[in-house]
């Protein structure tokens, strides 16, 4: 028996049929389970222990376990009678290239169809076929960049206004604070909410509201500050993009 030769019929096999990774690892652990047995024909392992070993469910083992059988790949006998003992353990066998010469295409919960996957006399060329794969998903990339992020519509810089507008108490709060008018706030307002169009946030009203506070403590005490903020804000709708409809109180 060839350990290479067995590693390489698993991967040919794989290769026409996605097996899994249950499969996978419990194939690879009765591999490993022979060879330290000297690659007896017959071997006994419990589905109990194969669970315990590799993390999976005593369901998953019998559900693998099946599918590697439909595949050819090995062979077992369950037990007549249900032990802890040997006598209760699964005996298996790994089958070699010469034990399978066709084999069907299986899905463990449907009726097994006779179709083979592996073709025997094929050498399997595992490296190749990773590369080709690699060089496959990157001209793939190329022609599929990622979809750039679609920038935001007038509704949500509008939205975001009318959720830091609807507190009433804190725009009267601010107003006190800033020692100006209702009208002088909601030049701080449209400033503000211009700004975010670079930061792009998704912000709910409490946490808009708090920016806000935050963002209008930094700020001069002086009308000549907000007229400059006015200026700049036509200045940048004027070249950058168009104008946002006012809301008034």
């Amino acid at each position: 028996m060839n350990y290479i030769e067995l590693i390489n019929q698993f991967w040919q096999c794989n290769n026409e049929l996605p097996i899994g990774c249950n499969a996978t690892a419990v194939y690879f652990y009765l591999l490993k389970t022979c060879n330290s047995l000297g690659w007896k024909r017959n071997f006994k392992h419990s589905d109990r222990y194969i669970a315990i070993q590799l993390g999976i469910s005593v369901n998953t083992v019998k559900t693998a376990k099946n599918k590697l059988k439909q595949l050819g790949l090995i062979d077992f006998k369950t037990p007549e009678k249900t032990s802890r003992g040997l006598n209760g353990s699964t005996t298996y066998t790994i089958l070699t290239l010469s034990e399978f010469d066709s084999v069907p295409i299986c899905d463990v919960d449907s009726v097994p169809a006779p179709v083979p996957i592996c073709d025997v006399d094929s050498v399997p060329d595992t490296i190749n076929k990773l590369n080709k794969t690699k060089l496959n998903n990157k001209e793939l990339e190329k022609e599929n960049p990622p979809t750039p992020a679609i920038p935001l519509d007038e509704n949500y810089y509008q939205l975001q206004k009318e959720k830091l507008l609807s507190s009433q108490k804190g725009f009267e709060r601010w107003c006190m604070k800033k020692k100006c008018t209702r009208n002088e706030m909601l030049l701080y307002v449209d400033d503000f909410i211009s700004q975010q169009e670079v930061i792009e946030k998704r912000w709910n009203k409490n946490e808009i509201i708090v920016h806000f506070e935050n963002w209008i403590n930094k700020i001069p005490h002086s009308s000549q500050a907000i007229q400059q903020n006015q200026t700049n804000q036509l200045n940048t709708n004027t070249f950058n993009e168009p104008s946002r409809p006012k809301i008034t109180l």
